[in-house]
């Protein structure tokens, strides 16, 4: 399958599992707006109690107060939503089928390869998935495009939860799903909270 496909499946899950999660947001929205309108309705009753002049001023400083800390939940369930999302997109690339990964991986790497004879380190859980075989063949695409085609697998680490760490001498490309995922959000975050939450982001 090619990575354009991987991606554009990967889009579409995500989009369907969003959807499901901006339903959840937006009846939260719902029961937060509820609770403020109930509020500031017990407070006019309140106020009405109190005498007019003294009970309208109260009202304006507790209503004010309330809309404020609704819009700080409002928002803080904004950010959860886009959290989720981006979650959603790094675990359906690390649950990709073998074939599908390694493929991801593969162009992932002819992308990033400076030299073509870095060390590659992977995470635990991929020792099974990236092997010599498939370094190997990565290698001879490599050549392919002029590098030198000697990558080679190094020691695998507990940190990385999905592809991978290019490592020659001192100097590293840090090419983990992981860091993926957060510089793609640092460039889409905008645009991603319009499509998901249009006029409400």
């Amino acid at each position: 399958m090619p990575v354009e496909a991987i991606v554009e499946k990967i889009l579409s899950d995500a989009k369907t599992e969003a959807e499901e999660i901006l339903r959840s947001y937006r009846q939260k929205v719902e029961a937060l707006e509820k609770e403020r309108d109930g509020e500031v309705g017990r407070l006019r009753t309140e106020a009405d109690e109190e005498g007019k002049l003294r009970g309208e001023e109260a009202v304006r400083r507790l209503l004010s107060s309330t809309q404020m800390e609704a819009r700080k939940s409002i928002l803080r369930l904004k950010q959860d939503l886009i959290d989720q999302v981006f979650e959603v997109a790094h675990d359906k690339v690390r649950r990709l089928k073998d074939v599908e990964y390694r493929e991801f991986i593969k162009a992932l790497i002819l992308k990033v390869a400076e030299t073509g004879d870095e060390e590659i380190v992977v995470g635990k859980r991929d020792t099974k998935r990236i092997t010599p075989a498939f370094v190997t063949s990565v290698n001879k695409a490599l050549k392919k495009a002029g590098k030198e085609g000697k990558l080679h697998l190094g020691t695998p680490s507990s940190e990385i939860t999905g592809g991978v760490i290019l490592r020659r001498g001192r100097k590293e490309v840090n090419a983990t799903l992981s860091a993926l995922v957060a510089a793609a959000r640092r460039e889409l975050e905008s645009e991603v909270a319009e499509v998901l939450l249009g006029r409400e982001g």
